[in-house]
């Protein structure tokens, strides 16, 4: 009788403490993302090739500008610029972890999708007053230029987005992490515990503003470079709205890096959800874009709430 009144207790014992031991968990948090950033850029030339001659916007540019037209390449007839680079509002993502790893305590599969925006504009020679002024010829300083916002107020591609704070160039990352933990810290049954660890990551972006998306467009929609130049000079074209566009579809580029990262969890026993935050220094393998003018190097925090088994 003794003995079964001791198994009937030792048992009770074991259930009570794995209730109060998650060990699955699912989380959806909101983060503030620290990591990137971008430099200004005056410059960013669009390699597309023209002639001197060539009809624009039924006006004939003048030959003989060598300093407008550098022999094919067309490297004083269009540029982008970028500029004040900002977070947005929009960070969030989710989790998926293991509580019981030999050795390693916590093995975690996370994201976060995160949204940027700067001033993205193209900047173009206007050939009419150009023309009206050829004295200035010879000299570049004094070249007419108009420019053309590549932003998202610009177009009016979503309203929606206006509400969410995005009017300007956008910029998306998609965040998805292996790491691992060990605990360094922990209260009785997991009630509170912080840990700390690393793994790898894995972004997907979309592409900055810049001669290479410029063109894209070109080849996708069939643009000779005349029609080209041409659109990019036309405010009403469309080709403002397609390639801002197209940023949005691009969202397919891969980056490789790692983190470090550490932790706090709390969960009361017997209650299925938890709180948690955590802290990552985001280290990149790769560029965030073909100039590096993208910085990926910097801290990520994410507080959110896990329905742990």
């Amino acid at each position: 009788m003794n003995f079964r009144i001791f198994a009937v207790a030792a048992l009770l014992a074991v259930f009570s403490v794995s209730t109060s031991h998650a060990i699955v968990g699912v989380g959806a948090h909101y983060g503030f993302d620290f990591s990137m950033s971008m430099k200004n850029v005056d410059k960013d030339v669009l390699n597309i090739p023209v002639d001197g001659g060539f009809t624009v916007n039924g006006f004939n540019l003048p030959d003989g500008i060598s300093n407008v037209l550098e022999g094919n390449s067309g490297d004083g007839f269009l540029y982008v610029s970028r500029a004040d680079w900002k977070n947005s509002f929009i960070n969030f993502g989710g989790k998926v972890f293991v509580d019981i790893v030999p050795y390693i305590n916590t093995l975690e599969l996370s994201c976060n999708f995160g949204v940027w925006q700067y001033e993205g504009v193209v900047h173009f020679l206007d050939v009419k007053k150009l023309g009206a002024e050829l004295e200035n010829g010879n000299n570049p300083t004094t070249y007419p230029y108009d420019v053309q916002p590549l932003t998202l107020e610009a177009f009016k591609v979503s309203p929606f987005l206006k509400v969410l704070g995005l009017t300007k160039t956008p910029y998306a990352k998609l965040q998805l992490d292996a790491s691992v933990r060990k605990d360094v810290f922990a209260l009785p049954l997991d009630i509170f515990k912080v840990n700390a660890g690393g793994g790898f990551t894995l972004d997907f972006t979309t592409p900055i503003l810049g001669g290479h998306l410029v063109d894209g467009v070109q080849v996708e929609k069939g643009y000779s470079p005349e029609q080209m130049v041409e659109k990019l000079s036309d405010p009403n074209s469309g080709v403002g709205r397609q390639i801002v566009e197209k940023i949005w579809k691009e969202l397919v580029t891969p980056r490789y890096g790692m983190h470090i990262v550490a932790g706090a969890h709390f969960k009361i026993p017997a209650v299925p959800i938890g709180l948690y935050a955590d802290g990552k220094l985001m280290i990149p393998f790769t560029k965030f874009d073909e100039n590096g003018d993208v910085k990926g190097l910097g801290v990520l925090f994410n507080v959110g709430a896990a329905l742990q088994f």
